[in-house]
Order: structure tokens, then C-alpha cells, then sequence
């Protein structure tokens, strides 16, 4: 799938072997038309393939991205400075992990997105567990939110701040 969009776009698919963002006519993976504040959201049951040109326009646009896992450790992201990008997983029931080769949302793949102006990880209903150590760099804010938190490594924000917003009493930092 490839996208070029100027206005609030969601995409989902129901194949639990997941999708990726590719080339299709000469179009290359995400492009948000420039300085617009654009929704995207993309939605898979099963992987999520971002290993390809993400340009968010440079406008206030936000990227929301639901899937069981998702890989962007190959991607060439640009234009993020002022976007906020928003990862989930697509089945509140499966544990969203973070850092760890292995994980859902791992290091590697976070770390495409750095520059973004606020990077979001989970959301209400949602368990985090980081398997690894997690190092970003944004410009206002990394904000993990979930009904529980499970912390052990470190966690660097380089350019903002550190927010965490867990149900009362089920944080472990």
C-alpha cells in the first residue's frame, strides 16, 4: 500500500497476516501533503510494515498506528518535527511490549520516529511491558499511557519529556 493524503485518512484490514507500506504507480509508502494537520491512521490485526518513506509533512499531523506488531527498522522518516505519532496495538488484550528486539514496538523501529514533537505509546486499556532499555529524542514529549505500566530499564528522552499515565496502582517503574 502506498499513500499520499492531505486530509484525515484511516486504512484497516482484517488479514491477521498483516500489510506494509510499499511502492504502488510511482507512489512510495506515506506522504502527508506539507504543512497540513492531517489524521492517518493504519490499522492491522497482524504486522505492520512501515519499512518505507514516511514524510508527515512538516504540518501538525498525527500518525496513529494499531497492529499486533510493527516493524519500521528500515524506514526513511521526514517532515516530523511537528507531528505526533501515536503507536497501539490493535487487540487491547495482547500485552503491547516495547524495547526488546522481539517486541511489539521494538527499539529499532521506535527509534525512526525520533524528532517527532510527541511520540505516544499505548492508550487506556492497554498493558505496556518494556523488555528493553528505550532512548528517544522529541521535541515536546514521549507519554507511555496504559492500564498498567511494567518499566524495569531505562528510559532516555533526549529534547522533551517523560510522561506516564497509568491506571492508580498497577504502575511498576
Amino acid at each position: 500500500l502506498a499513500l499520499s493524503v492531505g486530509g484525515t485518512t484511516r486504512v484497516a484490514t482484517g488479514n491477521a497476516g498483516g500489510w506494509h507500506l510499499g511502492t504502488v504507480d510511482g507512489v512510495s509508502g506515506l506522504t502527508i501533503a506539507a504543512g497540513t494537520a492531517t489524521e492517518v491512521t493504519l490499522v492491522s490485526q497482524g504486522s505492520l510494515g512501515l519499512n518505507s518513506t514516511l514524510n508527515l509533512g512538516s504540518g501538525a499531523s498525527t500518525l496513529t498506528l494499531r497492529a499486533a506488531s510493527f516493524d519500521a527498522s528500515s524506514a526513511t522518516v521526514s517532515g516530523q518535527s511537528r507531528a505526533t505519532v501515536k503507536f497501539d496495538v490493535a487487540d487491547q488484550s495482547q500485552t503491547l511490549t516495547l524495547g526488546g528486539s522481539g517486541s511489539t514496538l521494538s527499539q529499532a523501529s521506535l527509534a525512526k520516529f525520533n524528532g517527532a514533537r510527541d511520540i505516544v505509546i499505548g492508550s487506556a486499556g492497554t498493558d505496556i511491558v518494556a523488555e528493553s532499555g528505550l532512548s528517544v529524542s522529541v521535541g515536546d514529549a514521549l507519554e507511555l499511557v496504559g492500564d498498567s505500566l511494567s518499566l524495569p530499564y531505562g528510559i532516555t528522552v533526549t529534547g522533551g519529556s517523560l510522561h506516564l499515565d497509568a491506571q492508580i496502582g498497577r504502575a511498576h517503574v
